[in-house]
């Protein structure tokens, strides 16, 4: 009787966790795949008129698989290399960055197009999101290049990010889409041009692939970060490598259930990860199309994976210790 009652109080103290009010850090979300229906028609009411129709957008939702997230996809991209359309609908998700008290957060972006200059079209796009900041969150862009194409496509874009991180505009490389087809080991010069600049590199994998896509990842990209990363549990080798080298995993559950990464929500290893000693973080990844924010996630391991404060916390420092920018600008809890 009194262990029935223990856990019903640990349960009871669990769900009366404010949630909102923990500090978050959070490295993985593309800025692409911010925008909801309800952020589109505030918008527009604004005299902030995005060009999708909110209602275009409710229609692909929700995401129940790879298939509908590529349907949403479709309707919510603009032409990604124009950068000026995301702007409001950046600085609305900073405004609810800080209602969740995320103080530290890393946004992955194109590199801009629509202007002479690149360096000064990034630098514009910058200032606009990051005077949202208020002094409560510092926001950092990383240039997301996608897998496919020659090596030189990829070559050229790499060159193109590390002027731009030269330049101190972006923090980082980050590479994504499909991994199917897409290996790292092709672009091995690439990802060698950034890592000897000094660019930091973020590569998604084990996301729709095995264990096999993080080993290519791992020896020929030179990452500090995985995104995703759910298919490292498929080699006890793999695993011990990203536990004795604290190879941060940016774990983003809501969205691996929604595109079919997991099957169900309890196959997912983000406890198995915490529990092992992995250094794992916490993200949304996508948050517009999968209909979550930092908030849901917390909640989210909470209540169907049992994390306490404590131990949201130490997700929180694990994201923290693996950013891209070591330099602080805003007051970081902990932090001195």
């Amino acid at each position: 009787m009194r262990e029935s009652c223990r856990w019903n109080a640990i349960g009871w103290e669990r769900h009366a966790l404010d949630i909102t009010s923990l500090p978050k850090v959070e490295l993985h979300c593309h800025y692409d795949g911010i925008v909801d229906p309800a952020m589109l028609r505030a918008l527009c009411a604004a005299g902030e008129p995005f060009p999708v129709p909110a209602d275009d957008l409710e229609a692909a939702l929700p995401v129940r698989g790879l298939d509908d997230f590529m349907r949403w996809f479709a309707v919510a991209d603009v032409g990604s290399m124009d950068l000026r359309p995301f702007v409001p609908v950046l600085q609305a998700h900073v405004d609810r960055l800080r209602a969740q008290n995320v103080q530290y957060a890393e946004i992955y972006t194109s590199i801009p197009r629509g202007s002479p200059d690149t360096a000064e079209g990034m630098r514009r796009f910058a200032e606009s999101v990051r005077e949202r900041e208020a002094g409560e969150t510092q926001i950092e862009f990383v240039i997301q290049i996608g897998r496919g194409g020659a090596p030189e496509r990829l070559q050229a874009k790499v060159e193109e990010a590390t002027a731009l991180h030269a330049a101190g505009l972006v923090v980082g490389i980050a590479i994504a889409g499909p991994e199917q087809d897409h290996p790292i080991r092709p672009h091995t010069r690439a990802m060698r041009f950034a890592h000897d600049a000094g660019v930091p590199i973020e590569i998604h994998a084990g996301e729709w692939c095995g264990a096999e896509s993080v080993w290519d990842a791992l020896e020929y990209g030179y990452p500090s970060r995985v995104g995703h990363g759910v298919a490292i549990f498929e080699d006890e080798a793999l695993v011990r490598r990203f536990r004795d080298e604290q190879i941060h995993i940016e774990m983003c559950p809501s969205s691996n259930v929604a595109t079919g990464s997991v099957e169900r929500l309890s196959d997912h290893p983000i406890r198995r990860a915490f529990d092992m000693g992995l250094n794992v973080g916490v993200n949304t990844d996508d948050p517009g199309a999968f209909m979550c924010s930092m908030d849901s996630e917390y909640r989210l391991l909470v209540d169907e994976f049992g994390f306490t404060a404590e131990e949201l916390d130490v997700l929180r420092r694990n994201a923290l210790g693996a950013r891209f920018q070591p330099t602080l600008r805003v007051p970081i809890d902990g932090v001195d």
